[in-house]
């Protein structure tokens, strides 16, 4: 027994290189460790596909070496402890056709916000994280995570209201004014040849260069997902099929929430090392009262031959159509651009701009890595504007949502919104600064002004003279500082604290109660996915 347990801790320690895995996690704050060796004037590279493939960050830049890099040096951490305390997997298995590694998912975090009758706000998250190798051509990851939480009383109101907290699903009630959910997800990867990735798990794809996306983001709930990559040339083509679903009482069947299905289309274009050109489209298909299921036609991999609008009829299909460009302006610095479109009518487009067909969403960017040659400063400036009725269906089934939360902008439709980040890392400490300014048009549970994406479009107030911020007016301010320590670098444990503002403001008083309130917290976290609060 001694000699087994004499090898297995042998194996653990067997070498200092990392495992091939080929996702990354989706995280900002993990990928900003190297990304900002992606935007080079040479470097020919398809980024606006998250979570990105490893093998294809390594053809720019080693991300092991600049993990290891930050490795300290003596007799300690060098020992298996050190190790995975610091620097490596907390249990690595590596053989030739064999990787394996297990890390804490892990985030204790206690703040206070001063004007909540709450005492005190925390988060108490438990988990692991599995990544693993088979052979050369197949890699798997499974994450399972559960949290009690008590939050910011605006982020307590929105639980209360949608059923789920923020991207991590049902949120059942927990002690004084406290949450418990639990957060699960994985995926198999399979790649036979350079050429093609194919991916099947439980999880979130992120479409875009920005802090938001306005053609898929990650800011909804786990969803089971199909995944096809193919590479090709200058070419990059993304098939994604999902399976959805709306937690709407009102529209079970059976006593069960019903299924809809989403099969989006992306075509990457890198037209030089510097001009990327883009294509989108997303076909969001729901079960008849039936409950029968999803066409056949569904699984179409062409874009833009939309056959199920057209074989069962524009009422079942909600289609979304987008147009992405990036262009690298000088070295490391990025500007990009989405324009998603839901519907519109080309007349009306310039006669009648106001009117409710006119769906679209426009987004502006730039972001600079390495910024005025400083070394791992990170800025960026980003404008996002969503028309109102935007993502919205005909049937609520059929809408761009996910678990009560938007596919696209985390606010939903009826918007503008100006974010600023800043991030700079100086070997293990860690700063960042974001800053997000917006307005938007709120709806009532009588009127729906297009803000909500889960009221049909068939219930608007008005069919002309819309515009972005009618409703309820009202204006937020975001702002967070955070200050970090980099404890382990490979999964990404981080000691931080920070400091959060965050106002909303109602254009008419007495449509609502204004909410200015300061918040400050502390905590032990590994960020391994995105958790977004910024509304």
């Amino acid at each position: 027994m001694k000699k087994i347990f004499t090898l297995f801790i042998l194996l653990l320690a067997v070498s200092s290189v990392k495992a091939q895995y080929e996702f990354m996690p989706l995280s900002y704050d993990y990928t900003k460790l190297y990304e900002s060796s992606l935007y080079g004037k040479s470097v020919d590279l398809h980024t606006s596909v998250r979570p990105l493939r490893k093998s294809e960050v390594d053809s720019v830049v080693n991300v092991d070496s600049t993990l290891l890099a930050l490795q300290y040096k003596g007799k300690f951490f060098q020992s298996w402890m050190g190790r995975a305390l610091f620097s490596h997997h907390f249990i690595e298995v590596r053989t030739k056709d064999f990787d394996l590694s297990i890390d804490p998912l892990l985030d204790f975090r206690i703040g206070k916000e001063k004007g909540s009758s709450n005492k005190y706000q925390y988060t108490n998250t438990r988990g692991f994280y599995i990544q693993g190798r088979i052979g050369k051509q197949i890699t798997f990851m499974t994450s399972f995570a559960e949290t009690q939480a008590r939050f910011q009383d605006y982020v307590n109101e929105f639980i209360d209201s949608s059923q789920v907290a923020p991207g991590q699903g049902f949120a059942r009630d927990f002690k004084d004014n406290g949450y418990d959910f639990a957060n699960a997800f994985g995926s198999i990867s399979y790649t036979p040849s350079k050429y093609f990735n194919i991916a099947l798990g439980q999880g979130r794809v992120f479409i875009g260069e920005g802090h938001r996306s306005l053609f898929l983001g990650d800011g909804t709930f786990n969803y089971p997902y199909a995944k096809i990559e193919t590479t090709v040339w200058k070419i990059k083509y993304v098939n994604v099929w999902t399976q959805m679903r709306d937690i709407n009482k009102d529209l079970e069947v059976n006593q069960q929430y019903r299924k809809k299905w989403m099969s989006a289309h992306y075509l990457s274009y890198n037209v030089n090392s510097r001009l990327n050109l883009s294509l989108f489209e997303s076909v969001t298909y729901g079960s008849d009262t039936n409950n029968r299921g999803i066409e056949i036609s569904f699984f179409n991999p062409i874009i833009f031959f939309r056959p199920i609008e057209f074989a069962n009829g524009s009422d079942n299909a909600n289609v979304v159509i987008g147009f992405g460009a990036s262009y690298k302006l000088a070295e490391g610095l990025l500007a990009y651009t989405q324009f998603a479109l839901d519907e519109f009518v080309k007349a009306e487009l310039f006669s009648e701009p106001g009117s409710w067909r006119n769906k679209y969403s426009v987004q502006l960017g730039l972001k600079y890595a390495n910024a005025f040659g400083v070394k791992n400063l990170f800025l960026r400036g980003e404008l996002n504007a969503v028309r109102p009725y935007m993502y919205q269906h005909v049937r609520t089934l059929t809408n761009y949502g996910h678990y009560n939360q938007s596919f696209a902008h985390t606010w939903g439709a009826n918007l503008y919104e100006a974010i600023f980040q800043a991030h700079y890392q100086y070997k293990r400490l860690v700063a960042d600064l974001q800053i997000n300014l917006g307005s938007t048009g709120l709806d009532t549970n009588s009127s729906n002004w297009g803000g909500n994406i889960y009221i049909s479009y068939n219930d608007r107030e008005s069919d002309s003279g819309n515009k972005i911020g009618q409703g309820i007016g009202v204006k937020r301010v975001y702002v967070e500082a955070r200050l970090a320590y980099l404890v382990n670098p490979s999964y990404n444990m981080r000691i931080e604290g920070g400091a959060v503002y965050r106002a909303q403001t109602y254009d008419v008083p007495k449509n609502g109660t204004d909410y200015k309130r300061p918040y400050l917290y502390v905590g032990l976290r590994t960020s391994l996915f995105n958790n977004y609060y910024d509304f």
